[in-house]
């Protein structure tokens, strides 16, 4: 059994174990965009095609789909902190080999190792922040966590163009280097060791079936728009072994004692409702952003270094909406402030349908504060509300289910978002180049000549606005999607301002489990 719960301690050791936690997050969400700016330089410098490098980004998502059930087992058994220090000292040290690669297969190798230890930073970090904070300040916990969270995705592209453009694409590995060495000393000076969790059989079978079936998902949503989808042998023949595997798991996991991933969590609802609304907001966040981008460059025009820096802001709003969210706990129920957030996020959203291929600067600049803003005030009392009910022991089993949610989330949210845009751009390319009569004087009059280079301008032009339509199409099923998602809220814990007060002395006695 564990220890009782360790928010007991000293401010100046919650106050660096905080920062550390902070620190792994950090590392871990940024790190999932960072390298996408610097591919064409790794590229170049690798001697790879442009299919061959995107390697480099897959190899980590799949490891970390693959990697993350394992954590909540494997901190069970060996304890919290050591697994923390192991998952820093590695990503660290991995980090550092991306920066040394010298070859396309070692920069591959060295991601897919770096993402096998950076699964355990999120769900261990978080798990960490709750422990060390009593129940009626987890909020404020929360709030520091999801600033790594949600700011690192946004940050990442900025931040690797950055040092791509004014150093090397090895700076943006090195750069963990330190920012690793203070986390890593940080732990091992203020996090207490515990007794291990009562170790619980481990379910190699089920970690197996799970893997085959993720890692083949995670490999399908990487890959799957390159190979054209389901006209590739190798997707279907994957769709195959990711239905198989997810079908022969569910079986096996409801029959055996100890399945891999605990079937406590599933028994408690209001960890399930709220991991149901964190799966649909992450979806919709990532690809929310990663069609943004994109927008911004091949429609707009924006050069690539300008538009990341157009996405930043939004993690501006993140961190004003994180801090709001805290303060309004004090007055409002987590439900409604979930359910404010959730509403303003999808009406930020739908707020891009108005964007026109005349949008001013400012106009973008406004609807990503926004939702930024938005996002953040939802995160905050969403994370603490998930956690509210459950037993201490499963906090990192739960931690874990929903990061690996979140990344599959944003990843199938990405390829569907992308598959739309390339669907529909291409209807309304039809569309539009079949409304006009290029035999007619009155549009060559327009151009100024019938010239090769004026035939492509108005191609590119049709191209444009085909791409500003399907972009508003994308946008507007986001919208509907979140919209979608707010009812469910009503099937959360229900909870007033002061419910988390009452819940100190509960929680030093361990009678706080599941519901």
């Amino acid at each position: 059994m564990s220890d009782a719960p360790s928010w007991q301690m000293g401010g100046g050791q919650r106050f660096f174990l905080t920062l550390a936690s902070v620190l792994a997050t950090t590392l871990m969400s940024i790190d999932l965009m960072i390298a996408s700016v610097a591919l064409p330089q790794m590229q170049g410098s690798l001697s790879a095609t442009s299919d061959q490098i995107s390697w480099v980004l897959t190899s980590y998502v799949i490891a970390l789909a693959v990697m993350t059930p394992v954590v909540g087992p494997v901190a069970a058994r060996i304890g919290r902190r050591p697994a923390f220090l192991v998952a820093v000292l590695g990503f660290t040290a991995a980090s550092v080999l991306c920066g040394l690669a010298w070859s396309l297969e070692s920069a591959v190798v060295f991601r897919l190792l770096q993402g096998v230890f950076a699964a355990a930073l999120v769900p261990i970090a978080q798990a960490v922040l709750l422990d060390a904070y009593p129940p009626s300040r987890q909020g404020e916990a929360m709030a520091y966590w999801s600033t790594g969270v949600m700011v690192g995705p946004i940050v990442g592209p900025a931040l690797g163009g950055w040092l791509t453009d004014a150093l090397s694409w090895r700076w943006i590995f090195f750069i963990n280097l330190p920012v690793g060495i203070v986390t890593l000393a940080l732990i091992a000076a203020f996090m207490s060791s515990r007794r291990p969790d009562e170790a619980r059989p481990l379910d190699a079978f089920g970690f197996a079936l799970l893997a085959l079936s993720l890692g083949s998902l995670q490999f399908i949503l990487d890959r799957g728009e390159h190979l054209d989808w389901f006209d590739s042998p190798l997707i279907v023949v994957l769709a195959l072994l990711v239905l198989g595997g997810a079908w022969m798991y569910l079986v096996h996991s409801r029959y055996t004692a100890h399945p891999f991933i605990p079937r406590e969590l599933f028994q408690d609802r209001n960890f399930v409702a709220c991991l149901v609304v964190t799966t649909v907001t992450s979806g919709v966040f990532m690809a929310n952003i990663s069609v943004f981008a994109p927008m911004l460059q091949n429609v707009l025009g924006y050069p690539a270094s300008e538009a990341g820096l157009m996405v930043a802001p939004r993690g501006l709003g993140v961190i004003v909406g994180v801090a709001l969210a805290n303060q309004l706990r004090r007055w409002l129920s987590d439900r409604v402030v979930i359910a404010t957030g959730l509403t303003g996020a999808a009406a930020a959203i739908w707020w891009m349908t108005t964007f026109s291929l005349e949008v001013d600067r400012d106009h973008v600049l406004a609807v990503g504060v926004t939702q930024g803003f938005f996002y953040g005030m939802m995160f905050v009392p969403l994370t603490t509300a998930t956690f509210a009910t459950l037993a201490q022991h499963l906090r990192t089993d739960g931690a874990a289910l929903i990061q690996l949610l979140r990344q599959l989330a944003g990843g199938i949210g990405i390829a569907l978002c992308f598959n739309g845009l390339a669907r529909w751009g291409h209807g309304y390319a039809q569309d539009l180049a079949g409304r006009i009569n290029v035999d007619a004087d009155a549009w060559w009059s327009i151009i100024g000549s019938r010239s090769p280079e004026a035939t492509a301008l108005l191609k590119g032009e049709i191209a444009r606005q085909a791409g500003m339509l399907a972009f508003l199409e994308v946008t507007r099923w986001l919208s509907l999607l979140l919209f979608a998602t707010v009812p469910l809220v009503l099937l959360m814990r229900r909870s007033r301002p002061d419910f988390d007060k009452n819940f100190d002395t509960e929680a030093a006695r361990g009678d706080i489990g599941p519901a």
